[in-house]
C-alpha cells in the first residue's frame, strides 16, 4: 500500500476508535489501549496499518476486526503490554565530569533518566542539557531553577551533585502530547562534552531525512549503555503511556525494537536518550518502553521525533 493511502486509512481507523460507545466495557478498553500508525508492508515495498494493543484480550475484539476490515487485511498487529515512561530504577551509574550524552541525570525529586544532548535556545545562548519532562521536570511537578543532579538520585546523587537548573519544560497533558521534553541551564562551573557519544562516536547533528521502516538506530542510555535497534513504525497515534500522574496520550511517535534477540532496545532508566541513525544524526528523544512486543517479544520503545522536540523548545542541538 502507498504511504499516503496508509495515512488516509489511519485517519479513518482513528475515527472508528473515537466513535466507540463509552458505555460498552470491551469497546471502551479498545479505544483506550489501541494505537495506530504506519508499519512495513507485507512485501519488500509498501506500507500497512500498524495496530498496537496493550492487552492480549483485545486481539479478538469486534472493534479490532472492524479495523482489519477497513484496512483490507493490510495490518501489522502487535501486543505491547502496558507502556511506561523509561525512567525508573535500574543499575547505578557513576558521577561524570565532564558530563556527557548518556549520563545519568534527574530532577532532585525523581529517580533516574538519561541526558540526551546539549542545546542552546533562540532566546539564550547559554548551554542547556536536554532530557524528558518526566526525567528533569518531574512530570510537571517542578519549578524554575529546580536542581538537576548528576548522577541522578537513584544513583546516589545529592544536592552537591547539582549540574543545572530547570529552565523550560513542555507541560504533559492528558491527551494530544507530541513530546515529553525539558531543558535545564548548566551551572557555570560544570564542564561538559557536547560532541562525543560513548561507544558510538561524535554526534553528527540533526537528521533531515525522513524516517523509514527498518531504519537502523542507536542510543547510549543510562541503563542499556550502547544499544542498537530499528524503526518498526512511525506516525504512531493514541499511544497511552502510564505516568505516575495518570495515563497520558501521545501522537506522532516513532516505534523501535531492539536489534538483538536477547534484549529490548531500551529499558527503564534510558528515558531522555538521544536516538541516532547510523550517521550519528539525531532522529528522536526516547521517552517510553512497553513490557512486550517486538520480534523478540521483549518490548518496544517509543520516541519523540527530534524536530518536534526542538521546535517545542525553540532549541538547537550542539555538537
Amino acid at each position: 500500500m502507498e504511504l499516503d493511502s496508509v495515512r488516509e486509512l489511519k485517519m479513518a481507523a482513528m475515527q472508528v476508535v473515537a466513535t466507540i460507545p463509552k458505555g460498552i466495557t470491551a469497546a471502551g478498553v479498545v479505544s483506550r489501549f489501541v494505537s495506530l500508525g504506519v508499519a512495513a508492508g507485507s512485501t519488500s515495498q509498501g506500507y500497512r496499518l500498524a495496530i498496537r494493543l496493550q492487552q492480549d484480550s483485545l486481539g479478538t475484539n469486534a472493534i479490532v476486526d472492524r479495523l482489519k476490515h477497513i484496512a483490507r487485511g493490510e495490518v501489522d498487529i502487535r501486543i505491547t503490554g502496558r507502556v511506561r515512561p523509561a525512567a525508573l530504577a535500574s543499575p547505578a551509574t557513576a558521577r561524570k565530569r565532564p558530563i556527557h550524552i548518556g549520563s545519568s541525570v534527574a530532577h532532585f525529586n525523581m529517580t533516574a533518566g538519561t541526558l540526551g544532548a546539549f542545546v542552546q535556545t533562540d532566546n539564550d545562548d547559554s548551554v542547556h542539557l536536554l532530557s524528558n519532562n518526566h526525567v528533569i521536570a518531574n512530570s510537571n511537578a517542578c519549578g524554575l531553577q529546580d536542581s538537576i543532579l548528576q548522577p541522578s538520585p537513584m544513583d546516589g546523587g545529592l544536592q552537591g551533585d547539582r549540574v543545572a537548573g530547570l529552565a523550560n519544560w513542555i507541560p504533559l497533558q492528558t491527551q494530544g502530547n507530541l513530546v515529553d521534553c525539558a531543558i535545564a541551564k548548566l551551572d557555570p562551573d560544570v564542564t561538559y562534552d557536547a560532541k562525543n557519544v560513548p561507544q558510538i562516536g561524535p554526534l553528527g547533528g540533526v537528521s533531515t531525512n525522513p524516517i523509514y521502516i527498518g531504519m537502523p538506530v542507536s542510543i547510549f542510555g543510562r541503563s542499556s549503555k550502547m544499544s542498537d535497534g530499528k524503526v518498526t513504525a512511525f506516525e504512531m497515534d493514541n499511544i497511552l503511556v502510564g505516568y505516575p500522574v495518570g495515563d497520558l496520550g501521545f501522537d506522532g511517535q516513532i516505534e523501535i525494537e531492539g536489534a538483538r534477540p536477547d534484549m529490548p532496545f531500551a529499558i527503564h532508566g534510558d528515558s531522555g536518550s538521544l536516538v541516532m541513525d547510523k550517521k550519528r544524526l539525531a532522529i528522536g528523544l526516547l521517552f517510553a518502553v512497553s513490557t512486550n512486543g517486538g520480534t523478540n517479544g521483549l518490548g518496544l520503545t517509543y520516541v519523540n521525533p527530534i524536530d518536534s522536540v526542538l521546535q517545542a523548545l525553540n532549541a538547537q542541538i550542539l555538537y
